[in-house]
């Protein structure tokens, strides 16, 4: 019978002599940066887990795997076990607590439990046409209470037409939902109104533009909802969807 049973999977533990190569690579394979340090690369799929591989600065080697406890009990439980090292503190990006051991051919077992988890809730698309340059973003996909269109966005010339816009919506009594302000992400200027039904449309200018050689990037949930300059985001607007 066994001791516990493990969850899930967590990840594997790798050493290469070029975390710059290990990074393009996995980049390449379909990962994403968690975080990276002067010592370690932790890389992320679009799961909850913090990280799914970590790759230390060293000889190539195979370190090791580790494997989700379910529960911090199992953790204790599999501590007992002859050879099994104490619970400690995990000190590494992504946290939570773990028992190491040993399999029959002396690599390295983790037992962890408690790593920090993000849901990706959100995703900026951009479209792709290869060297050419884009718009930040085409389309928005976000996870929220409510399923529907949040918004549909226009581009106006410039900053002196959003501002044109923005005086002339409010002279004939339109809905004010959000704006104006600058984006961090992606940077653009926005002015935001709902039409005579409710539905979202936005007016904005000078975003960012990339093309296909730009890396995609991640970020934790909340970071870059503000801007440098503006209203901050009302709950009007983020808990807006027309069905």
């Amino acid at each position: 019978m066994p001791v516990i049973k493990a969850f899930d999977l967590a990840y594997g533990r790798l050493r290469s002599p070029d975390l710059d190569k290990q990074e393009e690579f996995l980049t390449d394979f379909g990962m994403v940066r968690a975080e990276r340090t002067k010592n370690a690369l932790y890389m992320r799929g679009t799961d909850a887990p913090h990280h799914i591989h970590v790759t230390e600065l060293g000889e190539p080697r195979y370190v090791g795997i580790a494997v989700h406890a379910g529960s911090m009990e199992d953790l204790e439980k599999i501590s007992r076990v002859d050879g099994a090292s104490p619970i400690e503190n995990i000190d590494e990006p992504g946290g939570g607590t773990r028992v190491l051991l040993t399999d029959p051919d002396g690599y390295q077992v983790e037992i962890v439990c408690g790593m920090q988890k993000t849901n990706v809730v959100g995703s900026f698309n951009r479209l792709d046409r290869g060297d050419d340059y884009v718009d930040h973003h085409a389309f928005f996909c976000i996870r929220g209470d409510k399923s529907g269109l949040n918004h549909l966005s226009y581009e106006a010339a410039d900053i002196d037409d959003v501002m044109v816009g923005n005086e002339h919506l409010q002279k004939k009594g339109y809905q004010h939902m959000w704006g104006i302000g600058r984006h961090l992400i992606g940077s653009q200027l926005f002015d935001y109104w709902a039409d005579p039904w409710g539905r979202v449309h936005e007016h904005w200018a000078d975003t960012d533009v990339l093309n296909a050689h730009t890396p995609p990037n991640l970020l934790e949930r909340g970071e870059g909802t503000g801007g440098p300059w503006g209203q901050p985001i009302p709950q009007i607007f983020m808990g807006h969807a027309s069905p």
